[in-house]
């Protein structure tokens, strides 16, 4: 999880203000856009390789999702709930893939038994 919290997650949070005022720089669009998409890519490559092990251990299997949602989620709400809604980029659509339910149900994939 080092390589997604690595674009999501940051005690200060750089050069971006918490509260939007006025317009924003480009180097700070650059990096709100730069963060979306290696959260993008990082939680893409996780899934796929997490949907390759399988737990048939039911009660472990649904402990193992449970925590990964528990520590990724509140983390990339705080993130989706700053950034989202500032105007960074004329295509959020591109960069704002994931809300909070589908990182969610991307983990819920996570160890599936039919793979």
């Amino acid at each position: 999880w080092s390589k997604i919290l690595s674009h999501i997650w940051s005690g200060e949070d750089g050069p971006i203000a918490l509260v939007f005022v006025g317009k924003l720089r480009d180097k700070d669009r650059n990096l709100i856009k730069e963060r979306f998409a290696g959260f993008n890519k990082e939680m893409e490559e996780i899934a796929k390789v997490q949907r390759g092990y399988s737990i048939p251990d039911v009660e472990l299997r649904e402990c193992l999702k449970r925590d990964n949602k528990e520590y990724i989620l509140p983390k990339y709400n705080a993130f989706y709930e700053k950034y989202s809604n500032i105007p960074f980029t004329k295509n959020p659509e591109k960069y704002i893939k994931y809300t909070s339910e589908q990182v969610s149900a991307l983990i819920d994939r996570f160890f599936d038994v039919a793979a």
